[in-house]
């Protein structure tokens, strides 16, 4: 069992993606790269899930994990996808909530990626008063 820092289970990753790794690596090369992933959770991930930054601000795909491989000579983890990544609707960031964007990997469950309509959804952020000071 995988738990998050906030103590919940996930078996889902999420990553923040350029325009050009976005167009390049994952539509184009079916795949992704990550920098620092914890290595104990690598056998727990199940999904990967692509934020797309400025100026989409939206989780946009997702795909099922084939495998993921520690690359030596880059330096990086490879992570290998089952298929194409598979379109959803955008799951937008939140218009006053721009400190949810995510800066680097977030791990989730998957449900809650199926159910949330803005991103304040999948991290559990309540509404927020802009009124008050």
């Amino acid at each position: 069992m995988a738990i998050n820092k906030n103590n919940e289970i996930f078996d889902t990753i999420i990553v923040p993606a350029q325009e050009w790794g976005f167009q390049y690596v994952l539509l184009e090369k079916n795949m992704w790269f990550i920098q620092r992933i914890n290595e104990k959770n690598l056998k727990k991930l199940k999904f990967i899930a692509f934020y797309q930054t400025s100026p989409i601000c939206a989780i946009t795909y997702y795909s099922y994990i084939k495998g993921i491989k520690y690359n030596r000579d880059e330096r990086h983890y490879d992570i290998f996808l089952k298929g194409k990544p598979i379109k959803i609707k955008p799951i937008e960031l939140d218009k006053y909530k721009r400190y949810l964007a995510p800066q680097s990997i977030k791990y989730i469950k998957f449900s809650k990626l199926k159910k949330a309509k803005k991103l304040s959804d999948i991290y559990g952020v309540k509404k927020l008063n802009i009124n008050a000071r």
